[in-house]
């Protein structure tokens, strides 16, 4: 039997059928985000593996993931130390990242804030404008306080992040200076 295109599905012959394979495909990653396969690994995870220390993103590493397919098996005390010395490692780091973000959280919640606060005040004094413009008149005084209390904010952010970089440094004792923290 013989179909064109805009023959309906009912009138196709039913003998032998095709069967077409699709090929499998890795699933696509959602659009506008670029996620790395694996965890980036940045400064001060090389630095923490100079002072023979763990990190998440060094122990995940290729290079890391295969040396410990390849080495043999552990006794139980020497699992139990290295797994005891490791967790410490990865507490100090989560601790480190821990402060980090929510230093970086108090300091948007702040931002956004003092943001809206300056909305609020800039509506409300063009609406007084709007309704009486004989009477008022636009003060930015206002202004001057809201950049104060964002430069307050940014200042006290960035003495959190140095306390936590000196506390970190005190812990691991760094052979480098480290010139970028995340």
């Amino acid at each position: 039997m013989v179909f064109s295109p805009s023959s309906s599905i009912y009138s196709r012959s039913t003998g032998s059928l095709e069967l077409q394979l699709v090929p499998i495909t890795q699933p696509a990653k959602p659009r506008g985000f670029n996620i790395p396969d694996r965890p980036e690994i940045r400064e001060i995870d090389h630095v923490i593996g100079d002072s023979l220390g763990f990190s998440t993103a060094l122990e995940a590493s290729p290079i890391r993931l295969q040396s410990a397919k390849k080495q043999g098996r552990l006794s139980q005390r020497e699992l139990k130390d290295f797994s005891e010395k490791e967790l410490m490692s990865l507490q100090w780091e989560n601790e480190f990242f821990e402060v980090c973000t929510e230093t970086w959280r108090k300091l948007a919640t702040s931002i956004r804030n003092i943001s809206q606060d300056m909305e609020s005040e800039c509506h409300a004094r063009l609406l007084d404008m709007y309704l009486s413009p004989q009477s008022a008149q636009f003060d930015n005084s206002f202004l001057g306080e809201k950049i104060e209390s964002i430069d307050t904010a940014l200042k006290n952010s960035h003495l959190r992040e140095k306390e936590a970089a000196r506390e970190w440094k005190a812990h691991w004792g760094p052979s480098r200076e480290i010139t970028s923290w995340i």
